[in-house]
């Protein structure tokens, strides 16, 4: 019994010695390889090295353009124009016909910080 877990014991490290190898050339000796005849990719980095930007930045938003076109993104989807409401609220979701009964746009109040603003209606806040 003691030599079968011996053995396992030594095909697992075995197994992960050679995972480590074959990523460490992954990452080391085939990458570069592949970014050398890739014209696009060498540009890439350049840019990159250009602006001093690390490529992790761009997906965790630690780069201020890419947290403004996160912002940019999700205000395009969440205020989108849904166009003239002439149909008794055609084309508005049922959460803005709750807050707006006969399907016209309410204005903003006071506690939204835009008063002076002209709102959608077209009533001054």
């Amino acid at each position: 019994m003691r030599h079968s877990l011996e053995h396992t014991f030594m095909g697992r490290l075995a197994a992960f010695g050679v995972s480590v190898a074959v990523l460490w050339a992954l990452f080391f000796v085939i990458g570069p390889r592949v970014v050398a005849q890739l014209p696009a990719l060498q540009h890439y980095g350049e840019v990159q090295d250009i602006y001093g930007i690390r490529s992790g930045q761009l997906y965790y938003t630690d780069v201020e353009m890419s947290q403004q076109a996160e912002i940019n993104s999700r205000s395009t989807w969440r205020f989108t124009p849904t166009g003239p409401t002439g149909a008794a609220g055609a084309g508005r979701s049922d959460e803005h016909r709750a807050a707006s009964p006969a399907g016209k746009p309410v204005a903003a109040g006071a506690a939204s910080g835009a008063s002076g603003v002209v709102g959608v209606a077209g009533a001054t806040n």
